[in-house]
């Protein structure tokens, strides 16, 4: 049988009980749902992001990835196409295409990623559990958010966008 032909259970959670991440710059974020939930179908991550936080520029190989804007601003670059995003916007960034994100002020975003996985496991190898404490001087350095993003078919091809770009 394949995965498609299993049959999903119901999944009604609180935003309390989902998985929160700490991620780079002290960005936070919450694991909403994920492959082992949605059958390896959809991934959907809850970020809360500080002014300047930015993705590098990057290429995902296993999954299509689209951000909806809650609430602040966000800049999009997909290759050398710019676009601001406000409220209640979208960015559909389908894979093989080079894209960056920044966040432009204090800001809330859903990232959907299909299939799921690729996107969740990046968070939880390169972040910490905020059940835990995180690691005395816990960094997450270049490296590791490379690494793991290579182990899950993302290629970092460029660094972040700064603010004035």
């Amino acid at each position: 049988m394949s995965r498609s032909e299993v049959p999903l259970e119901p999944y009604v959670r609180q935003a309390k009980e989902h998985q929160w991440l700490g991620w780079a710059s002290g960005r936070e974020m919450a694991v909403v749902l994920d492959a082992a939930i949605t059958g390896g179908q959809l991934t959907v991550v809850d970020v809360h992001a500080r002014r300047g936080d930015a993705t590098p520029v990057h290429v995902h190989s296993r999954d299509d990835e689209a951000f909806l804007l809650l609430d602040g601003a966000m800049t999009v670059w997909v290759g050398e196409q710019r676009s601001q995003v406000s409220p209640g916007g979208v960015a559909f960034l389908p894979r093989q295409l080079p894209h960056a994100i920044r966040f432009d002020i204090p800001s809330r975003a859903l990232i959907l990623s299909v299939p799921a996985g690729p996107q969740e496991n990046i968070f939880r190898a390169a972040g910490w559990d905020l059940t835990r404490p995180a690691p005395a001087g816990r960094v997450i350095s270049p490296e590791v958010g490379r690494e793991a993003a290579e182990r899950n078919g993302v290629t970092l091809t460029g660094p972040p966008p700064e603010l004035d770009d």
